[in-house]
């Protein structure tokens, strides 16, 4: 039997950097195996010129941010293979 691997996809627009700081140490806490965001340059929903952050920035500051060190190996984006924990 394959162990369940649990994660959480947080959109990159609509938020300011503490939300998405808060969100991420959230899920960490829960004992999430991963943690994705998108790689979109452009809000998808709404308007299109809205703030939204670039995903390979966002994941180098939630790794930065982050206390369990396993967390930069599960942090991904949906521009690379996941990388898990197991």
């Amino acid at each position: 039997m394959t162990d369940l691997k649990l994660g959480v996809a947080l959109w990159s627009q609509a938020a300011t950097w503490p939300e998405m700081l808060e969100a991420a140490r959230r899920i960490e806490a829960a004992g999430c195996d991963h943690l994705w965001t998108w790689d979109h340059l452009l809000a998808i929903y709404g308007d299109a010129a809205q703030p939204i952050f670039e995903g390979w920035s966002l994941l180098a500051g939630w790794a930065v941010a982050t206390e369990d060190p396993e967390t930069i190996e599960r942090l991904s984006g949906e521009v690379k293979p996941m990388v898990d924990r197991g």
